[in-house]
């Protein structure tokens, strides 16, 4: 959807239900894989309600996988703090801006 309230308030609706949303596409071959890269925006807190399908979904055992989480607002605060990533990302975290809660 365009309008971005209307993708907010699903994916609030999503997250209070639990819900496990059918996905769009599905990787035929997982087997071919030895690591993964997973890009996802972090929604309240926490993964989108899609992504723990998609995690559900897939024997992921002997893996790698390797997370990237985006924060809404994320932009403007590293503007405001002009410091190299890793600096950047503990800030952010100790912040309250990352992970759950």
């Amino acid at each position: 959807s365009e309008d971005y309230d209307a993708v907010l308030d699903l994916a609030k609706k999503e997250q209070n239900r639990n819900a496990r949303p059918e996905l769009a596409t599905h990787i035929q071959d997982m087997e071919q894989y030895d690591t993964l890269f997973l890009g996802y925006p972090c929604w309240w807190g926490t993964l989108p309600m899609p992504v723990f399908t998609f995690l559900e979904e897939y024997d992921f055992s002997g893996k790698r996988i390797i997370p990237s989480q985006r924060v809404n607002g994320e932009e403007s605060f590293r503007k405001k703090n002009s410091h190299n990533e890793a600096e950047y990302l503990n800030i952010w975290c100790e912040t309250g801006n990352c992970g759950a809660g």
